[in-house]
């Protein structure tokens, strides 16, 4: 149970990222009142993936600067 927190924080990130891209794809108008379409919806869902990638890489970029802390 040694990496428990770094787990419980990327589950915490996964839900994170269910819940609001669930909440994109279902809303029917944003926040300025706009109706969403379905291109509207694909360009929010790209720009919160392309948010989440660098998240993701970041992610990685620490693990493995703990693994090779590690094997030191």
């Amino acid at each position: 149970m040694k990496n428990s927190g770094w787990r419980m924080t990327n589950l915490f990130l996964v839900l994170i990222f269910v819940v609001v891209t669930v909440w994109i794809l279902m809303r029917g108008t944003d926040t300025t009142g706009s109706v969403q379409t379905p291109a509207i919806k694909l360009i929010s869902l790209m720009i919160w993936v392309g948010f989440a990638a660098v998240i993701v890489v970041i992610e990685l970029i620490m693990w493995w600067a703990a693994k090779a802390r590690k094997h030191r």
